[in-house]
Order: structure tokens, then sequence, then C-alpha cells
């Protein structure tokens, strides 16, 4: 796959995620054309918690970083709340 196609299908994604969720809750929005990958980052809120449960994003809380994180099944969407 070329990378202007992996940076139109990133941009389709990231337009989708817009539909579903608010974005306001995450301080950080990473696109990764490299590994055809969206991060969000945010603190733990209700908020951000119900993005992460509307996109099928498990979330599991590493003890040793002291945060929650978790990606899609498809690990093209990725999240990190601290």
């Amino acid at each position: 796959m070329s990378d202007l196609t992996k940076k139109i299908n990133l941009v389709g994604r990231f337009a989708t995620l817009s539909k579903s969720i608010e974005f306001e809750d995450f301080y950080s929005i990473n696109v990764w054309v490299h590994k055809d990958e969206i991060s969000l980052q945010g603190h733990i809120n209700p908020n951000t918690l119900s993005a992460a449960k509307k996109l099928n994003v498990d979330l599991v809380f590493d003890n040793e970083r002291q945060m929650l994180t978790g990606e899609t099944e498809d690990s093209k969407l990725r999240i990190v709340l601290t």
C-alpha cells in the first residue's frame, strides 16, 4: 500500500471517529502513517472511558506505568489514559 493510500485511509478513519466521539477530552491525538494507526491520549474520566467503550477498545491497567492502555482488535486505534 502506498503512503498516499495510507494517508487517505487514515483521514477517512479519523473522520469516522470524529462522528462517533468527542475529541475535546483527549489532550493528544496522533496519526501514525508508518504504523497505519491513530492514537488518543487523555486523562481518565467518564468521557474518555465512554469513548473507549464506544470504539470497542478494551482498556487494561498497566501497573508499572500507572495508566490504562488498549487498542482495537485490528490495532488501528490505540487509547492511553492517565
